[in-house]
């Protein structure tokens, strides 16, 4: 089965570790993602709150170019995507696809013209914030506040870039901001629903429901945590958000947004990439339909950022 996964951070233990992208001891590697049909990973350069400013800016140009690095060295498997058509350009020549996301869009140090660079660096998605405040708005850690004038600008100018817009890690005011103001699609890559597992990082129902009218996308994050509240999570507490996600929003809405190499904890079942498809199975022993296991594992994201990218 392909798989599409739309968040990990493996970015950041190649640049502070020296960890290599083809095969490592951390939860994401080629050699893994590569024994699936298929494989499409969104790569995060997640910049924590330690680094802010021209910090945030220097921080995430390190592990871009230390990233880039690693795609030149593995150019015979893995393609960075810009643009919808080079997923499929990729998928055609048998190389898994790689979509550079920043978490945290402080290395944008309050600028619009630096939105410009990281996009000429190659970046398609950006998380708007990560737990804390920056210059777009609050994180889920802070006050529930909206976006800024500044915020609200970037969301427009995202839509007119084909930048994907990622809510995961926003204040909830943050949310219904981006709802209101973006013209296109955009996700919560890594949250799963805040009816079956109480967080902040997760999602209303009302939410989910929002994303689903306007076409948008939920990644299911693998982080016990925010599945369980605990350490611990199963296969079939994962299903359980899957079931309830479903029910609320449809079944077009979700997929996979594991989050691997970001988190300290993984489920007892699922703790590496190459684990995943043990949702799939589950979910067929359960009686799910393959079309709708398929939708989750790779085409409801496919489908996505058709509609969310540019084409060219």
């Amino acid at each position: 089965m392909k798989i599409y996964d739309a968040h990990c951070d493996t970015i950041e233990k190649i640049t502070d570790f020296g960890k290599q992208l083809y095969k490592n001891d951390c939860h994401c590697d080629l050699e893994r993602m590569d024994r699936f049909d298929w494989f499409f990973q969104v790569f995060a350069v997640c910049v924590y709150p330690e680094f802010m400013g021209i910090k945030a800016f220097e921080r995430a140009n390190l592990m871009i170019d230390k990233f880039h690095e690693q795609l030149i060295i593995n150019s015979d498997k893995i393609s960075l995507c810009k643009c919808y058509k080079d997923i499929k350009d990729a998928e055609i020549t048998g190389k898994m696809g790689a979509l550079l996301s920043l978490e945290g869009a402080s290395p944008l140090m309050g600028r619009a013209e630096n939105l410009e660079f990281f996009f000429q660096k190659g970046v398609r998605l950006i998380t708007l914030t990560w737990n804390h405040k920056n210059e777009l708005g609050n994180g889920v850690l802070t006050e529930d506040e909206g976006l800024t004038d500044f915020g609200i600008d970037i969301v427009r100018q995202m839509n007119e870039k084909g930048i994907v817009i990622d809510v995961s890690h926003l204040s909830d005011r943050g949310f219904y901001d981006v709802c209101k103001y973006s013209q296109k699609p955009f996700a919560a890559t890594h949250s799963n629903s805040r009816k079956i597992c109480e967080n902040r990082r997760n999602l209303t129902d009302d939410m989910i429901i929002c994303l689903s009218k306007q076409n948008g996308y939920i990644g299911l994050n693998l982080y016990p945590y925010f599945i369980t509240g605990k350490m611990t999570a199963s296969t079939d507490d994962i299903v359980r958000h899957i079931e309830h996600i479903i029910s609320v929003g449809g079944e077009n809405v979700l997929g996979l947004g594991c989050d691997f190499d970001g988190i300290d904890y993984v489920p007892t079942e699922i703790d590496e990439i190459s684990k995943v498809g043990k949702i799939a199975e589950r979910l067929l022993q359960l009686n799910y339909s393959q079309e709708i296991t398929e939708k989750i594992m790779y085409k409801n994201f496919d489908q996505f950022l058709k509609n969310a990218l540019l084409h060219n």
